[in-house]
């Protein structure tokens, strides 16, 4: 009798992270649902590469956009399947436009996504250039988080600053 697949829960809530984990172990899958906080979590999932990630979008999708590609990037968890879940409808279609060989679904149908991407890796997957490549064609504000309104002020600028401003 085969183990049950392993999984990487990624998502940002814990309260909502306990249930779906809790979900997907019903389903039959071991599930690991522990917070991802930075680099030696990467690490660490780089070390034991799981046979899928569950990324859920509902929150802070960019986060789960930017985990996703740096895994990607890496040759150790570069064939582990995607599995994108839920999300705003126009996130979810940029995360599609980096990642079109990932599978975008709903909680509802998690499972069966996950054993189909699980069955059916990404022959050759789909890796980002960079980890900034999410971001092209952003404006500068957008990407440094600068909101309209705010009023941003230069602590020390380079020398000549100033003149490439001047129109």
């Amino acid at each position: 009798m085969a183990l049950p697949a392993r999984i990487r829960l990624i998502h940002w809530h814990p309260l909502e992270a306990e249930a779906r984990a809790s979900a997907l172990a019903a389903a039959g899958f071991r599930v690991d649902a522990a917070p991802v906080r930075g680099g030696p979590d990467l690490r660490r999932i780089r070390l034991v590469p799981p046979d899928a990630l569950a990324i859920d979008l509902t929150r802070m999708p960019s986060y789960g956009r930017e985990i996703a590609v740096a895994l990607r990037r890496s040759t150790a968890t570069r064939g582990v399947p995607l599995v994108f879940l839920e999300g705003d409808p126009a996130k979810v279609a940029r995360i599609r436009a980096l990642l079109p060989d990932a599978v975008f679904t709903t909680w509802a149908k998690a499972p069966t996504a996950l054993r189909r991407a699980i069955a059916s890796p990404p022959a050759r997957p789909v890796t980002p250039t960079s980890v900034f490549a999410a971001y092209v064609g952003v404006p500068l504000a957008r990407k440094l988080g600068i909101r309209p309104g705010w009023l941003v002020r230069l602590v020390s600028p380079p020398p000549g600053f100033a003149r490439a401003l001047a129109p």
